[in-house]
């Protein structure tokens, strides 16, 4: 296991970027791989000279694939049944799609059961400052209440004031 773990290390290190057919020409297909399909692609024809295609060769050793860099095997966690399932020797890796809020319940969790987490470096620093800036954004809201409380408390006020002299105006006006 070991052995093709520094295995998979090296030939990752050594697999080239396997990008389209032409990404000279344009730009915009860089980092991206669509077989070439042309009728006369040197490319297709693997003429020499020309950018490598994926092949089997490339691949990673059958015992090594899917595993992480430390050999340990990553558990996709997307909610808190996924969390209660997990032991401790396993490693944890948060779902992208999880939200900021859910963050942090998930990484509690893990953190109480000892569970490492892969794609985070420093939980509690990271738990720390998703609530220092859910807290400056609830302080935030409160004032723009406020100032919108208090502007539409002097509108009204404004309001009143020039009933009262129209109406004022009116009373004169009648004697």
């Amino acid at each position: 296991m070991n052995q093709s773990l520094t295995l998979r290390n090296k030939a990752k290190s050594k697999k080239p970027e396997f990008e389209m057919q032409n990404v000279n020409v344009y730009p915009q297909n860089k980092g991206r791989w669509r077989f070439p399909r042309g009728l006369h692609s040197k490319m297709r024809n693997a003429f020499r000279g020309n950018p490598i295609m994926p092949s089997i060769g490339w691949g990673s050793p059958r015992d090594a694939r899917g595993l992480l860099r430390d050999g340990s095997k990553g558990i996709l966690v997307e909610n808190l049944k996924q969390v209660e399932k997990l032991n401790k020797d396993e490693v944890a890796i948060l779902a992208a799609n999880v939200g900021l809020k859910k963050r942090v319940l998930l990484l509690s969790k893990l953190k109480e059961k000892g569970i490492r987490v892969y794609n985070v470096k420093d939980v509690n620093l990271f738990i720390e400052n998703v609530k220092k800036n859910l807290d400056s954004k609830k302080q935030d809201h409160k004032k723009r209440d406020e100032k919108k409380t208090k502007s539409q408390l002097e509108i009204e006020k404004k309001a009143a004031e020039k009933e009262k002299k129209s109406e004022e105006k009116q009373n004169e006006s009648k004697k």
